[in-house]
């Protein structure tokens, strides 16, 4: 991750940006930080109309629809 960092500006601001609200210091950390960070408990009080897709061929979160689905 820091040598990513090291040759672009792009992603060192944007990994920046998306971890600032877990208030973290490391790559490692934030991470653990997100993985916390689960819709399951939540997913039954969604009480508005809610499109769920689901991509075919889906190649980074297969089955993920299905399962927010099945919450709902």
């Amino acid at each position: 991750m820091a040598m990513g960092m090291k040759f672009s500006h792009e992603l060192s601001y944007t990994w920046a940006f998306r971890a600032r609200p877990y208030g973290t210091t490391g790559y490692a950390e934030t991470m653990r930080a997100v993985l916390q960070y689960t819709a399951e408990d939540v997913a039954g009080r969604i009480s508005t109309p809610l499109l769920i897709t689901s991509p075919e061929h889906e190649q980074f979160w297969p089955g993920q629809s299905e399962r927010l689905a099945a919450l709902t």
